[in-house]
């Protein structure tokens, strides 16, 4: 079993950096035992070779340049100062348009500190994301973006930008369904403390549109330098609202039944892949872990709950034929024994048969 090392931080601060048995990366040799330690081992992922497999997972900063939105030098500064020879970094959530990009002033502490979010849409954000990229590369790192459309997260103050205002650009919130964060004027999840707007469904054509975005974005990120895209289908944001029926309320081809439900999924990462080719699109997804001791759902996201999450990862994970390289769970409080053992088995099945491993996970020592 492969391990998969990572710092998973929060806000100002670092959570610990702790081992996942995730079993997400292919091996160049063979496959571990439990007396041999893989942490500090080559690994392919997609169409590169790590050297180790300590990896930076994505954390909001909110550092952006407050005019542009852009990437500033002290972005660039903090990737750089997490690189190491052979490795990769995972952006924070950069965002593929103004309609989904969160403003998080939501937020008493970061409306004091000002802080903005990344994007990518813009030519001067691509550019100064080129600054990251080389910093990163000087160091002998690899680094990918993380594309994030928020979804009904995302709020219409981001339209009082200047970058935005006037410009015409569609502004949220958006979801799968005319389905609220939360209902009535309760403060959204995260201890907001205003009101979360009432979203629109995404009409079929602004579908197209959104899926045009992801490329665009994918287009700026390749530009930029970056080694990878890693689409974020997590925590809540707009490819789980779509995947989750107690906001996907939707009865045409992309509602309604499981399979309706995972096409937003696969056709955002078949509209990047189609700009970036196979080995350089990965997919963050994070299935809703129950306690076995309380009954209760782990880290539920902007109120993205689901009856049968184990049926819907089910028929993400082994529908999604695309040549991704890899998969992450990033469910705090780690633990791969919370997933549903058929999951864990089918994480291990896709990861044996997907394009660009370089390797099956059942391949025998020689």
């Amino acid at each position: 079993m492969d391990y998969l090392a990572g710092h998973f931080g929060c806000g100002e601060g670092w959570w610990v950096l702790r081992l996942a048995r995730l079993g997400l990366i292919s091996d160049d040799h063979t496959l571990p035992t439990r007396r041999t330690s893989t942490l500090f081992t080559p690994c392919r992922v997609g169409a590169q070779v790590l050297q180790h497999r300590v990896v930076l997972a994505p954390m909001t900063r909110t550092r952006a340049d407050a005019l542009t939105l852009a990437p500033t030098a002290e972005t660039a500064r903090y990737y750089a100062q997490r690189a190491s020879v052979g490795g990769l970094l995972i952006t924070e959530a950069v965002h593929i348009s103004p309609e989904a990009t969160p403003v998080w002033t939501i937020y008493d502490r970061v409306r004091e500190s000002t802080g903005h979010v990344p994007g990518i849409w813009t030519e001067a954000q691509g550019v100064a994301w080129r600054a990251v990229t080389a910093a990163v590369h000087a160091e002998g790192a690899l680094i990918s973006c993380q594309l994030l459309h928020a979804g009904r997260v995302a709020q219409p103050g981001i339209g009082l930008h200047p970058l935005v205002q006037g410009s015409g650009a569609p502004l949220p919130p958006v979801s799968a369904s005319a389905v609220a964060l939360c209902p009535g004027t309760a403060s959204g999840d995260y201890n907001w403390d205003q009101p979360a707007v009432l979203p629109r469904a995404l009409e079929l054509p602004e579908i197209e549109r959104v899926l045009h975005d992801y490329r665009q974005a994918a287009r700026q990120a390749d530009r930029a330098g970056f080694d990878f895209v890693e689409l974020h289908a997590a925590h809540g944001y707009l490819v789980e609202q779509f995947l989750c029926e107690g906001i996907n309320q939707r009865v045409d081809a992309y509602g309604g039944s499981i399979a309706k439900r995972c096409r937003f999924l696969f056709d955002v990462v078949a509209a990047l892949v189609d700009v970036l080719g196979p080995g350089r699109v990965g997919v963050r997804l994070s299935p809703i872990a129950v306690d076995p001791v309380t009954g209760q759902p782990y880290q539920v996201y902007f109120g993205a709950l689901f009856s049968d999450p184990e049926a819907v990862y089910f028929r993400g994970l082994s529908e999604l034929k695309f040549p991704v390289y890899y998969y992450v769970f990033p469910i705090i409080r780690l633990c791969v024994r919370m997933l549903p053992l058929s999951l864990i088995h089918l994480v291990y099945e896709v990861r044996a048969r997907l394009w660009g491993f370089g390797g099956s996970l059942f391949r025998k020592r020689v």
